[in-house]
């Protein structure tokens, strides 16, 4: 969760007087939230972290650094094993008798086999 008492004024300032000190304050302020976290989500929450970090240092600009984020979130949500697929397979899992799986049946081509 974000503090409370979180201001994005003061840290966008921060950011463009001092980048040392942001950055020193943003990774303790990750490092608080990662705490915060229940205990079985901390190690995740740290790799995703982990990966954040490197796509930024990776990028060339803060810009292609954001897009690459993105597309990391949309993949998350959209992706295989994403959260849209969890979701659906929730669902059916909510309906007893209901399955995603089907039979396909074979039906006679008219042209070729006319009715009697």
């Amino acid at each position: 969760m974000i503090p409370d008492d979180f201001n994005f004024d003061n840290w966008r300032q921060l950011a463009q007087e001092d980048p040392e000190a942001f950055e020193v304050a943003r990774t303790g302020l990750v490092r608080e939230l990662i705490e915060q976290a229940p205990e079985g989500f901390k190690q995740r929450l740290e790799g995703l972290q982990w990966r954040i970090d490197v796509v930024r240092r990776q990028a060339q600009t803060p810009m292609a650094a954001c897009l690459k984020i993105s597309n990391m979130m949309w993949e998350s949500v959209l992706g295989k094993n994403g959260l849209v697929e969890n979701l659906e397979r929730l669902a059916y899992a909510d309906m007893p008798g209901l399955t995603q799986d089907a039979t396909i049946l074979p039906f006679k081509d008219e042209a070729r086999d006319p009715k009697p």
